[in-house]
């Protein structure tokens, strides 16, 4: 799965997917084929009924698409991820070196601050979503059913919502985990300085940024790796027998 496939402009409402023609509850786009919008508020849905509304969105994706290019074009540059030897293949997606501003985040986000902060011991996946981003809302069910298996394993999934427009609320984000059947995972949520901190933990700025985005961290807190993106399928793909194996792989090497 190509970086550029999956990149969502925090500043594009709807993951950027916003250049084509609406067909409810699904839109279709040049560099996309149909993407689901059935996952998202149904005020959203409804916003993507407007033609005014993607017209706009049009505009936002070509003001914001050199920056896309940059973006991308970054994260090649810093390279993929060299695995341990006998390690297998990502099964997700592209798995990146972390950026050199990579750091443990500095600032708790409000829900479950003692298991965000308890986390930093052991192995750590910090996931970044908004309720706007399609995939990310996609992907929960997964993430939640992949909690406990990870927890096993010494690590601890924490899924934070960076809502940069500040629609999603405490009260918005549990009623998603609520109508996702999201049970296992604690909720949190980022505002102010603390969406700062979320995204540049994961290399990334409010300029520049794609959700859902993911930052892996080392016991201690220390910068591991990072990738992008969230599934195009019903599949599962945090919770299956190649994810654990690849967890095994790491945490047995970072041990030796």
């Amino acid at each position: 799965m190509k970086l550029v496939h999956v990149v969502s402009l925090v500043l594009a409402i709807a993951v950027g997917f916003v250049a084509g023609l609406l067909v409810s509850p699904r839109i279709l786009t040049p560099a996309d084929p149909w993407v689901d919008l059935s996952a998202m508020p149904e005020a959203l849905r409804e916003q993507h009924r407007d033609p005014a509304f993607l017209a706009q969105q049009v505009k936002i994706q070509e003001a914001f698409a050199k920056q896309l290019a940059a973006t991308t074009s970054r994260w090649d540059a810093i390279g993929e991820k060299q695995l341990p030897a006998g390690a297998p293949k990502f099964p997700i997606t592209t798995l990146y070196n972390p950026a050199p501003e990579m750091v443990w985040p500095a600032i708790v986000p409000q829900g479950d601050e003692d298991t965000f902060s308890a986390a930093k011991d052991g192995w750590v996946i910090l996931n970044l979503w908004a309720s706007w981003c399609a995939p990310c809302v996609k992907e929960l069910p997964d993430l939640d059913a992949a909690a406990a298996p990870y927890a096993e394993r010494g690590v601890t999934l924490l899924v934070v919502n960076v809502d940069t427009m500040q629609r999603d609320t405490s009260e918005t984000v549990a009623k998603t985990f609520a109508d996702r059947g999201v049970s296992k995972l604690p909720q949190m949520i980022a505002s102010g300085e603390g969406i700062d901190a979320m995204l540049g933990a994961t290399g990334l700025s409010r300029m520049a940024s794609q959700l859902p985005a993911n930052a892996v961290f080392a016991p201690g807190g220390k910068p591991y790796a990072v990738f992008f993106g969230g599934p195009k399928t019903d599949e599962a793909i945090w919770n299956t027998t190649e994810m654990l194996d690849f967890l095994d792989a790491i945490i047995a090497a970072e041990v030796e």
